[in-house]
């Protein structure tokens, strides 16, 4: 077969079963393999992995038993033997023809990686799954990401979910560095443009994602995210963008002025003007956001929600990379190292 699909996976006894269901009825009109690297999940996705590969006889999976995703995704792409690599998340389902799509555009655009967007949706019912998804995918908490805000067109930008390669692209310029726990793909796509290639993001491609159902577990992904950011821009020679750089920025900006407000009245009245305004925008951006719901289904609630979501989010990966920073320090001078997080399902 000319593509190996490569889904990671630990602890998704509730999504694998939908995940490859999807790539397998809705992309027959290309052969591919699916291959499953579990990081010794304990919850029964096991058990799925075993019926789904003797249902379908192009569905494989394999023991990570290291229990990151890049040494996954390495793992798997050193046993394909195929020309193209598509590499998806288990938490998701992909629409009608993924495959042969992202095949195709990575042919004909003459790119080096190509991805669909994000639609987020929640993965619970309650206010709070709502509200995570909500804001997740709003420009305020993500910034300029395009695949999570969506774009009109076929764009060239700076990374995709997931992506397609062509496996010749890892013997080129190296496999997923595997001390990337997490971001892993923005090191990867870095490294691509870096090289002179190009990333095609396809704005009708479509991806179903299910967020994270709580808050607090919304908060620590984005903590883990911004962890890794400071080594992946190490690693790469760049900062791959500016808006990763204004949580990190605000937080540093609050606590000088919190600091100086220990001895100036005018610092203090900035500290507090800086975080009234902060609010004051994020409340307002709240309101807007649940205000495109039908009017029947107004909730306060999810406003206050939104407004917790927005600002825990915020500081978190605000906290993450200034740590990340702080690790990088610690890894180049004393030879230690903070980058060890375990799997995030």
């Amino acid at each position: 077969m000319n593509v190996t699909v490569v889904i990671p996976c630990f602890n998704e006894v509730d999504y694998i079963y939908n995940c490859v269901q999807s790539l397998i009825a809705n992309n027959n009109k290309i052969q591919f393999d699916v291959l499953v690297v579990d990081g010794r999940s304990t919850d029964g996705t096991v058990e799925i992995l075993k019926k789904l590969s003797r249902k379908f006889p192009n569905v494989e999976w394999l023991t990570n038993e290291k229990r990151t995703v890049p040494y996954a995704l390495n793992m798997a792409i050193k046993n394909s033997s195929s020309e193209f690599i598509v590499r998806v998340d288990a938490h998701c389902t992909y629409p009608n023809e993924y495959i042969s799509i992202l095949v195709s555009s990575l042919q004909e655009n003459n790119v080096d990686n190509v991805g669909g967007v994000w639609v987020s949706l929640p993965s619970a019912k309650s206010n709070e799954a709502v509200v995570v998804a909500r804001i997740t995918s709003d420009k305020y908490c993500v910034g300029n990401a395009e695949y999570r805000i969506g774009v009109k067109s076929p764009t060239l930008t700076d990374t995709v979910p997931f992506g397609c390669y062509r496996k010749s692209l890892f013997e080129r310029i190296g496999y997923f560095d595997e001390e990337m726990t997490r971001n892993q793909d923005d090191e990867l796509n870095s490294r691509i443009i870096k090289h002179g290639g190009k990333i095609l993001l396809i704005p009708d491609l479509k991806i179903i994602y299910y967020c994270r159902p709580t808050i607090r577990l919304a908060s620590k992904m984005f903590f883990q995210y911004a962890l890794f950011k400071p080594l992946g821009n190490f690693k790469s020679g760049r900062v791959s963008t500016t808006r990763q750089l204004l949580p990190p920025l605000f937080l540093v900006l609050i606590g000088l002025l919190l600091a100086f407000s220990i001895f100036s009245t005018a610092a203090l009245i900035s500290l507090a003007t800086l975080i009234s305004l902060y609010f004051l925008i994020i409340s307002v951006r709240s309101i807007l956001l649940e205000m495109k719901t039908k009017k029947s289904n107004f909730s306060f609630n999810r406003i206050g929600l939104s407004i917790k979501c927005y600002a825990l989010i915020h500081v978190s990966y605000g906290l993450g990379y200034i740590k990340g920073i702080y690790g990088l320090l610690l890894k180049n001078f004393i030879n230690s190292n903070i980058f060890t997080v375990g799997s995030s399902r």
